[in-house]
């Protein structure tokens, strides 16, 4: 009755304690997997980040450096990403390009307008220096000084012939 009840309580304790130690045994085997699972998923995560985030924005940071010292050399950041980071990298490599077009045209520019600028100058000068060549020749004749006249005007019209042939 009483001792038996206190027995039977005792049992029931026991099978409690040993149910409740395997309970928490399972329990620390599941948190410890969780655990292991939940760092298995950050370091994927976090290559993850790496790979399509981080990589990519230190590329475009090391090109954007580069063309900030002036080097325009760069050549395009190779991504195939269709994301925003994707988007940025491809727009600045297009800029870039943009960039080294308009400066290969500045400089096309600058030498056809020192070209045409040369060919002004020579156009304004061909006759001036006719002019004096000639007269000076004509002041050779007229002193009667034929050897110089001959080799002035020799000097002369080789001289024309390169104008010409440079023009």
């Amino acid at each position: 009755t009483v001792t038996e009840m206190v027995t039977y309580q005792e049992q029931q304790l026991v099978k409690i304690k040993a149910e409740s130690e395997k309970a928490i045994s399972y329990t620390r085997i599941v948190s410890v997997v969780s655990i292991v699972l939940a760092i298995i998923v950050a370091i994927v995560l976090i290559n993850m980040i790496q790979r399509t985030i981080i990589r990519p924005l230190s590329r475009l940071m090391h090109a954007a450096e580069f063309i900030a010292e002036g080097d325009l050399t760069q050549q395009d950041i190779k991504i195939s990403s269709k994301d925003e980071i994707g988007h940025l990298i491809r727009t600045f490599s297009y800029m870039v390009a943009r960039i080294n077009y308009l400066i290969n045209e500045v400089y096309k520019n600058e030498i056809a307008a020192q070209k045409y600028e040369l060919k002004l100058l020579q156009a304004q000068i061909n006759p001036h220096f006719f002019y004096n060549a000639l007269n000076t020749i004509q002041a050779f004749i007229f002193t009667n000084d034929k050897l110089s006249a001959n080799n002035y005007l020799a000097k002369f019209s080789k001289l024309t012939r390169l104008i010409l042939e440079m023009s």
